[in-house]
């Protein structure tokens, strides 16, 4: 399936008066050749002077497209709100609408999520008792952090394997689905990756808490034994010191 560029470009191309100069269409195709390349600074380079010439909203499509995969998301929303306030009839109008919000969702997830790990419970001092082995209790946040982690994580890597390319998809028959499409394969691989960044930070988090919060080997305390002999009982007293 050719590039999304290719359509608002091309109607305004063929809605060109004939005694147009031609700098606009030169810039036009070799902003395409640069996108269809993946060499995104080229285009957008090539784009944005085709707009500069000619002043015809259709380019600011293209620069928008571009811009999203250039990764300069806030940028991508201006040049696409600036061609809805210039072409508010245009067909394409609910398709850039979606885009765009599509876009402010990729921007909400890139958002950085600090996992700040609690800290450990003070020790809890016992007294020895005769007989009695103090039990000292494990933590249990670290194993709740731990298992979020890697729910995040695996959710992540689910969505990531399953992210398919929309230009394989047979449902996708038309531009406007093809726009649709990429937008949100890029959304999910955005919430992939935070997911999977979230999720590691969890894991680290609760492998640290779990190993702060491992209780140590305490003495067992004294133990009073008596061993039975033939004139009475011989007491004595061991244990861990």
């Amino acid at each position: 399936m050719r590039s999304a560029v290719v359509v608002l470009g091309v109607v305004l191309v063929g809605s060109s008066a004939a005694a147009q100069e031609v700098s606009p269409r030169a810039a036009f195709e070799q902003g395409l050749a640069a996108f269809q390349a993946r060499d995104y600074e080229t285009a957008l380079r090539r784009f944005e002077r085709a707009y500069t010439l000619s002043r015809s909203p259709e380019f600011l499509f293209n620069i928008g497209l571009t811009l999203e995969r250039l990764e300069r998301r806030d940028e991508a929303i201006t040049a696409l709100q600036q061609y809805l306030t210039l072409r508010p009839s245009s067909p394409q109008r609910s398709v850039v609408e979606r885009h765009i919000a599509d876009l402010r969702t990729a921007i909400a997830a890139t958002r950085p999520v600090v996992v700040v790990a609690p800290l450990p419970p003070p020790p809890v001092v016992v007294a020895p008792r005769p007989l009695v082995t103090p039990v000292a209790s494990r933590p249990v946040w670290p194993w709740v952090v731990l298992g979020a982690g890697v729910a995040s994580g695996a959710a992540g890597a689910v969505m990531l394997a399953t992210a398919a390319d929309p230009g394989s998809d047979p449902d996708v028959r038309s531009e406007g689905q093809y726009i649709e499409a990429t937008g949100a394969l890029e959304t999910r691989r955005i919430v992939a990756g935070v997911l999977l960044g979230v999720g590691g930070a969890a894991v680290v988090a609760g492998v640290v808490g779990a190993l702060a919060g491992r209780p140590s080997r305490e003495s067992s305390g004294p133990r009073a034994l008596v061993w039975p002999t033939a004139g009475g009982g011989l007491a004595g007293v061991s244990g861990r010191f």
